[in-house]
């Protein structure tokens, strides 16, 4: 091969370190994925119009089809859509389909943070002063969602999320 290129000796197209930088993967992924689609499969996947194929990989959550489609391809797609949604995206707790299921906070749980969120802020006032843990616990109990020990572990989660942080020995500011 007379054509081929000798990386031992400098002349790869791109720098080498290129090929390990985190910076320019992220930069690749920001101007040349994130703008297109998602799933893209080659037209043997789908020989026939009508034909679809999902990722077991992904939980069958995307659908790949042709780019012609029929009445009966839109229905078969519709069904299918429906079929993958109570897969992935029913929420446990309620048995609903929940898109949020997908990015992983469902409205049982949200419904949850919304509640912590609102205690907070009340025992904040309007200065957002530091909350004293144990008042915020006790304010999150008494509105019936929650016992003492979902509490702490809901605040617990939050904190090691970033979303709280301890300004001195119990007590906390939302970040």
């Amino acid at each position: 091969m007379s054509d081929a290129i000798d990386v031992s000796a400098g002349l790869a197209p791109l720098p080498v370190d290129w090929y390990c930088s985190r910076e320019v993967a992220d930069l690749e992924k920001r101007l040349i994925f994130d703008s297109g689609p998602g799933y893209v499969g080659h037209e043997l996947m789908v020989p026939n119009i009508g034909d679809f194929h999902t990722l077991d990989w992904m939980d069958n959550a995307r659908l790949l089809l042709r780019n012609e489609v029929t009445r009966d391809d839109v229905a078969e797609a519709i069904t299918l859509t429906k079929n993958m949604l109570y897969t992935v995206a029913v929420d446990r707790k309620t048995g609903k389909i929940d898109m949020g299921t997908i990015t992983g906070v469902p409205a049982s749980e949200r419904s949850k943070l919304e509640i912590v969120f609102q205690k907070y802020k009340e025992l904040a006032g309007p200065t957002n002063e530091p909350v004293e843990l144990n008042a915020l616990v006790k304010a999150i109990v008494e509105t019936g969602k929650f016992n003492e020990v979902e509490a702490k572990i809901l605040f617990s989660q939050l904190e090691q999320k970033g979303v709280f942080y301890m300004v001195k020995p119990g007590y906390y500011r939302r970040a």
